[in-house]
């Protein structure tokens, strides 16, 4: 998944640009974000009737989806984490995650449960993925790391047209961009959440919520 010499520039250098803006984010404003993030997210159907989810753990100031997670895991919700699959290219596993397990970090200093066989759900039997992201626009477009790690992961189950899971990605508002050059091989997102409000790109979606 690599892109042409010029499109891949700009790509690199909104990258750079986007992370330096997120990074630059205090330790009092990401908590804010994560509060709103919570918020936000709180009256959405597809979260609240959603049984099987997938989260991620923070980094690189990305905003902070664990006070979500939290609240799902004591609503009885059964919460996954993404863990970089050792023997295949790019490519994630999803992992059971409850409060009492235990954390490794992975070759990019990132945390994930230790990878256990009988504790992996496949993408297809998850209800929603929180996805993050280092841009997006309002068509669903995502720019992430670079790796492709979810877009690979993902590929199939999309383009497959089935119906689950839901991708929401997740983001502070300042990551938003007006346009975003969408690859083949990109999965867009169904919705998009920051720490302001919901973007609805799936038109077939009924939330109940507005976007501006």
């Amino acid at each position: 998944m690599t892109s042409s010499g010029p499109q891949q520039r700009l790509k690199r250098q909104l990258r750079q640009d986007i992370r330096r803006k997120r990074r630059s984010l205090t330790a009092p404003q990401q908590n804010k974000a994560a509060r709103d993030l919570l918020a936000v997210l709180r009256g959405l159907n597809q979260y609240n009737c959603a049984r099987r989810l997938a989260f991620y753990l923070p980094n690189d100031g990305e905003i902070d989806p664990c006070k979500l997670m939290e609240q799902a895991i004591k609503q009885g919700k059964i919460c996954y984490l993404p863990v970089v699959k050792p023997l295949k290219q790019n490519r994630l596993h999803f992992v059971r995650y409850q409060s009492h397990t235990p954390l490794v970090e992975n070759q990019f200093g990132i945390l994930e449960p230790r990878l256990s066989t009988n504790r992996i759900a496949l993408p297809w039997t998850l209800d929603v993925i929180f996805v993050p992201l280092v841009a997006f626009d309002r068509f669903g477009t995502r720019l992430g790391m670079g790796g492709g790690y979810y877009d690979r992961t993902l590929a199939n189950y999309h383009a497959s047209g089935a119906c689950k899971p839901l991708l929401i990605g997740l983001a502070h508002s300042c990551q938003e961009v007006d346009r975003l050059q969408r690859s083949v091989w990109d999965v867009p997102m169904d919705l998009i959440a920051t720490d302001q409000e919901l973007v609805v790109v799936n038109s077939l979606l009924d939330n109940g919520q507005e976007t501006r």
